[in-house]
């Protein structure tokens, strides 16, 4: 036999020495003196490296390397066996100690190696590494019944063990009790791990293959379990007959405290398949588990009951095969159970299932549970659950949290914390052909004396339970809280905190052609105390079909037996179901908790049904939709309806109810046919504006004041409202029918039809004095009450609003009111006369039932609200002195007098046009332009900076080559050729009305100089272009080609010059008017202008080449137009001809100009700009309007003008290229704070 021997000085080099024959127990008399294996490291040992045991019977240190097989009985350091096949077991007794020296570290130590029979330590072994298996094949188990003690209990690498691995003993590691690496497989009929000593610390850790029966890895009858189970290879457990235990991928069961959890990681994989009782991960009949239970990987399930009683399967599941009365009862769970993976579980039941049904999630028979149950976003759990026929289920839940299952609850302490959440997706698929004893459902807590946390469903969870069901199905629930419980007691959960909400989808479809109870999407029923409420801003969704029965509810969402309910009921999402919310007997609401709905809720039977309640119901729809009647109970109830729609019957029970009306202030809210409220004792209609339009009837009605309520509008004269008694604060009005007398108190308003029509009152009127009679008048009518019954007039005003037609009116009678019964006492003689018009004052008239209103002769006209803008009342003005005259408008001029405050401010100020005055400022603005091209000073040639006769500070600069070619000779022609474009804003004025007004220019120009002196210039250009205007509040606009002329000249003598130039502009406009709900108005007319300026400066010498100009000019502009009408449009009622005018503008300009020679370029460059103020005389914006289809007077009109002051900045570069070309380009900015305009101008010249 060889050792390896370190060489002195040298790490790497080795050499071998003999060594002496010894016995295999000479461990003492081995000369121990030189380092054993000193060159040979732990991890060469471990992985095959080291001396070769085919060639040893025994190691230094004391280990035994052969023979094999071999069963140690003493104590020795070591039992390795390397390279070798064994023909049997290799064994440390009861009696064997195994205590390796280091740095060996391994008490048995299998590697490379092959063992027909097993592997056990029935001793005790205290080594980092208590048995490891490195790249061997054992054909029997790893087994450990002794006690290990180290790092790493047993330890599996790259091996494969044919009988499974059996902790039967006590295992104390630090680092992990069963350790499996990648590279290693556990194939075999027997459960793949089992720990069933009294302790196994440090957990089990699976990165290899582990296919077993019906155990893949287990902990089971063990005091004290620390350290958890790790999976992160694959686990797979079969079972295919009934033998009383469940079959298992991971489970802690039977055992004392368990600690460190059980969890399947992302690269996990446990796949279960069984005739019994299956789950993925489970613990059961433990006294306390911490650690929690999680899954990120893969959990496949697959469960066929072919006629055996079974307990269920589930994916996680804590608790449902507990026996006895404890069970996980008397136990505490605290960590949680999350999924972040995918869990898919089958179930086939012809048999009996009980306890733990068929789950994804499953929690049932803990008396204490902490840390809550996740799905998170990325977690999917599938159900797919089929109880044949004859087959007997508990039921089956994506994620279902039952506590201890006892027949009293009050006499045990069931507690679950944490909630259930969900994020991801849950879906349960159900065929039931046989009996399902309690319920279906996507999430389901239930048996707890208290369960905190609640139940959330939250954005982007999605819950599916789809059922197919033929058989008796029970309950079918998306979310079930609560619920029927097993034994006496009819209370499952006791106290329950933290609500359900859903913001994700919770869909729930059955299929039915047996028996089913409840079918729900969320469910809360017999609850002691239930807190927190329940909102959903999600969807809910419920569809049954089929011949089958239902013997409970079919609802969205549904409260029944909860003694106690602290919190509101919200949905700002979307229910869809039969009953959108079902309220059932039993529930008791506390003080604030209601029903709010300001989403949308479509019930086929009912919207929201709280007829079976036996206690107060309170209801607030608050917004969204109502589509469904809503059903009250016999119990003093309350519905406000303040906004959304109500599409349904209010159906109430009797002398208790109250239906609330609230729309607010300024709001109307419509209750239309064919719906209707029914057996209500009190509406009131408390705010704002109700409109019934169908046929409602309640004992009695109050109009609070401030309140109306119309029964029937113009449309729905067949409105009916029937009462004992309606008690009016505020104003009734309508076109419909009242039954029941009606009593108008102080301060109240009886307004028949609202606009010109009838209300019917079946039954008696009586006014009181300070009460209020309203009659609309037409041309040809007014509205009348027809009483059926008595009126009592009490002294009550009168008040006349004449009708919306403008105009003369010829003097009417009309009856206003008749009593089938007779009058008592009269109106107030003394009429009041609403809105406007000028009419006389009108008197009554009676007979024994009849109330007459005699209207002389008025006038209709246009009543403009206060701080209408000038132009709304010149326009105005002239319609009402048109309506003076007696003649009556056109029929769309007509519309105007429907309007009233604001509107009508705002429709007469649109008909009153600007589009002329509008086109003017555009105009002006080309004029300049151009001008400003022709005349511009920094242009070689027309200012004081050219020629020899410059000051004599720039003169040497003048004098250099590189502006040679930019003063040409006497009698020497200039051709230019240049454009220009810009934007203007012209602000709008709120006290005249004028819109703001935006638009564009742009033009082109050739033009030619002469110089007819060295000092003198004349010049000739033409040119062309266009402008366009839109106005603000969608009032249209308007644009216009244009041509241009003029003649120009520049004299200038040393440093001062004089420019001036005169030019002439033609412009064909284009307009169009808009006008809302009529169209658009167009016109289009031609104009012309003339323009000439005027400029003198005199220019100084600052520094080197910087010269600065101060400038004085005037620009006069005079643009001639010609009237002109918009004689094609959407209505000819509201065309306009405008006045022909001339407007001008006078602007004075002060400022200075400023040159920069540079003559560093080859050919130079001059950098110029300009700073000056401008006031402008002018009357701009100002046009003379009148109707073109009738004959009204004509009025002004303003439209946004230029400011009168604005400062004017330029600045500009022009550069000569050579032999006399030129190039310029300049920005141009005009600002003030009415008035802005930017625009660009660029320019090219030869000089021959």
């Amino acid at each position: 036999m060889l050792i390896c021997e370190q060489m002195p000085g040298c790490s790497t080099t080795r050499r071998a020495r003999p060594i002496l024959p010894t016995t295999h127990w000479q461990t003492n008399q081995m000369n121990t003196s030189r380092p054993l294996l000193a060159c040979c490291s732990l991890s060469a040992i471990l992985i095959g490296g080291g001396a070769p045991a085919a060639l040893a019977q025994s190691l230094p240190g004391g280990c035994y390397a052969g023979p094999f097989p071999h069963s140690n009985a003493a104590a020795i350091h070591c039992i390795q066996a390397s390279g070798i096949s064994v023909a049997g077991d290799i064994a440390n007794e009861a009696t064997g100690a195994v205590t390796p020296g280091s740095p060996l570290g391994v008490g048995i130590l299998v590697r490379n190696a092959a063992v027909s029979g097993s592997v056990a330590n029935a001793g005790v072994i205290a080594a980092p590494t208590g048995v490891s298996l490195v790249n061997a094949r054992v054909a029997g188990s790893l087994s450990s019944s002794g006690t290990i003690s180290g790092g790493v209990g047993l330890r599996l690498a790259g091996a494969t063990v044919d009988g499974g691995v059996v902790s039967s003993g006590t295992v104390n590691a630090t680092s992990a009790g069963i350790l499996i690496d990648a590279g290693s497989a556990i194939r075999t009929d027997q459960p793949g791990v089992l720990v069933s000593g009294p302790t196994l610390l440090g957990g089990i850790s699976n990165a290899g293959t582990i296919s077993a029966r019906q155990w893949g890895v287990v902990a089971a009858y063990a005091s004290t379990f620390s350290g958890g189970v790790k999976n992160s290879g694959a686990i797979t457990a079969t079972m295919d007959t009934v033998n009383g235990y469940p079959a298992v991928g991971v489970a802690a069961f039977n055992s004392g405290a368990v600690s460190g959890g059980l969890s399947n990681a992302k690269t996990g994989v446990i796949a279960v398949t069984a005739a019994v009782t299956a789950s993925g991960i489970s613990v059961w009949n433990v006294s306390s588990f911490s650690g929690g239970m999680s899954n990120a990987g893969v959990i496949s399930v697959t469960e066929i009951n072919a006629g055996g009683r079974i307990a269920g399967a589930a994916g996680l599941d804590v608790g449902s095969y507990n026996t006895g009365s404890g069970a996980l009862g008397g136990s505490l769970f605290t960590g949680g159970i999350a999924n972040s993976g995918w869990i898919d579980v089958v179930v086939f039941n012809s048999g009996v299932i009980t306890g733990g049904a068929a789950g994804g999630l499953s929690l049932h028979g803990v008396s204490t549970f902490t840390g809550g149950v996740v799905n998170s976003r990325d977690g999917v759990v599938i159900v797919d659950f089929t109880n044949d026929v004859g087959g007997t289920s508990v039921g089956a839940a994506g994620l279902g949290v039952r506590g201890t299952r006892a027949t009293a609850l009050s006499t045990n302490t069931a507690r679950f914390e944490g909630g259930v959440l969900n994020a991801g997706t849950i879906g349960v698929n159900v065929v039931n052909r046989g009996t399902v004893a309690f319920g279906l459902a996507g999430v389901a807590v239930k048996n707890f004396v208290s369960s905190s946390g609640g139940v959330s469903n939250e954005a982007g969870g999605r819950i599916a339970v789809e059922v197919a069901n033929t058989g008796a199905g029970g309950n079918i629930y998306g979310v079930g809280v609560g619920g029927p419980v097993t034994g006496s007691s009819a209370i499952s959960i006791e106290t329950y905190a933290g609500g359900v909400s859903n913001a994700g989808v919770i869909a729930v479809t059955a299929s039915n052609a047996g028996t089913v109870n409840n079918v729900a999407g969320v469910s809360v029923s017999n609850v002691s105390r239930f807190d927190g409420g329940l909102t959903n801003s999600g969807g809910i969704s419920v569809a049954v079909s089929g011949p089958g029965a239902y013997s409970g509810d079919v609802a969205g969402l549904r409260l029944a037996g909860v003694a106690n309910w602290s919190g509101a009921v919200v949905n700002s999402g979307a229910i869809s179901a039969p009953v959108g919310i079902d309220i059932g007997a039993n529930v008791g609401f506390a003080a604030g908790s209601s029903i709010v709905n300001t989403g949308t809720i479509i019930g086929s039977v009912a919207a929201i049904d709280a007829s079976a309640a036996t206690s107060p119901v309170t209801i607030s729809q608050a917004g969204g939709l109502l589509s469904g009647a809503v059903k009250l109970s016999a119990h003093a109830d309350t519905l406000t309806v303040s906004g959304g729609t109500l599409a349904g019957d209010i159906v109430g029970q009797g002398a208790a109810d109250t239906v609330n009306f609230a729309p607010g202030p300024g709001r109307t809210f419509t209750y239309g046919a064919p719906y209707g409220f029914s057996g209500v004792n009190q509406v009131n209609v408390a705010s704002g504006t109700l409109t019934l339009n169908g046929a409602n009837s309640a004992t009695n009605v109050t109009v609070a004041p401030g309140a109306k309520l119309e029964v029937g509008d113009a449309a729905k004269a067949s409105a009916r409202l029937t009462s004992a008694g309606v008690d009016v604060f505020g104003v009734l009005a309508g076109h419909g029918a009242v039954s029941g007398p009606v009593k108008l108190e102080s301060g109240a308003t009886l307004a028949p039809g609202g606009s010109v029509g009838a209300l019917t009152v079946n039954g008696d009127v009586a006014f009181a004095s300070g009460a209020t009679y309203a009659i609309a008048l037409s041309p040809t009518a007014a509205s009348k009450t027809q009483v059926n019954g008595a009126a009592i007039l009490g002294g009550a005003t009168v008040s006349v609003t004449p009708g919306v037609l403008l105009g003369a009116h010829a003097a009417q009678t009309f009856t206003i009111l008749t009593a089938t019964a007779g009058l008592r006492d009269t109106f107030n003689p003394a009429v009041s006369v609403t809105q406007s018009g000028l009419m006389a004052a009108p008197n009554l008239g009676y007979d024994a039932k009849n109330v007459f209103l005699n209207i002389p002769a008025y006038i209709r006209w246009l009543d403009l609200a206060p701080a209408a803008p000038r132009n709304a009342i010149s326009a105005a003005n002239a319609l009402n002195g048109y309506f003076l005259t007696g003649a009556t408008p056109p029929a769309p001029i007509q519309g105007l007098g429907a309007l009233s405050g604001a509107a009508l401010n705002a429709a007469v100020n649109q008909v009153a046009g600007q589009q002329q005055g509008a086109a003017e400022p555009l105009a002006i603005k080309a004029g300049d332009l151009f001008l400003s091209l022709m005349l511009d000073p920094h242009a070689d040639g027309r200012g004081a900076a050219a020629g020899s006769a410059m000051p004599s500070a720039e003169a040497p600069i003048r004098d250099g080559a590189a502006f040679q070619s930019i003063a040409p000779t006497a009698n020497s022609p200039v051709f230019w050729a240049g454009g220009y474009g810009g934007g203007a804003s012209y602000a709008g004025d709120a006290a005249s009305g004028a819109a703001r007004n935006v638009g564009s220019i742009y033009g082109y120009a050739a033009g030619a100089d002469y110089r007819v002196e060295p000092n003198a210039v004349v010049g000739v250009a033409i040119g062309g272009g266009g402008t366009a205007f839109g106005l603000g509040q969608g009032r249209g606009g308007g644009s216009a080609q244009m041509v241009q002329a003029g003649v120009y000249g520049a004299l200038h003598s040393g440093p001062a010059y004089v420019t001036g130039g005169l030019a002439f502009t033609a412009f064909d406009f284009a307009t169009n008017r808009s006008l809302a709900g009529v169209g658009t108005q167009r016109g289009a007319f031609k104009a012309g202008m003339v323009s000439n300026r005027l400029e003198a400066g005199y220019a100084f010498p600052v520094y080197a080449a910087l010269s600065v100009t101060p400038y004085a000019a005037n620009q006069i502009q005079g643009l001639f137009l010609p009237g002109f009408g918009e004689s094609f449009g959407a209505d000819a009622a509201f065309s306009l001809n405008y006045g022909g005018r001339d407007a001008y503008d006078d602007r004075v300009e002060l400022g200075a100009r400023f040159d920069l020679l540079q003559p560093a370029f080859s050919s130079g460059l001059k950098i110029y700009g300009r700073l000056a103020w401008a006031h402008n005389f002018y009357n701009l914006g100002l046009s003379s309007v009148s109707f073109a289809s009738f004959s009204a007077p004509s009025f002004l009109v303003c439209s946004a003008a230029p400011a009168r002051d604005s400062a004017l900045v330029t600045a500009g570069a022009e550069y000569s290229v050579g032999d006399g070309w030129t190039v310029s380009a300049k920005f141009e900015g005009e600002f003030a704070r009415t008035a802005n305009f930017y625009g660009a101008t660029g320019q090219i010249r030869k000089a021959w």
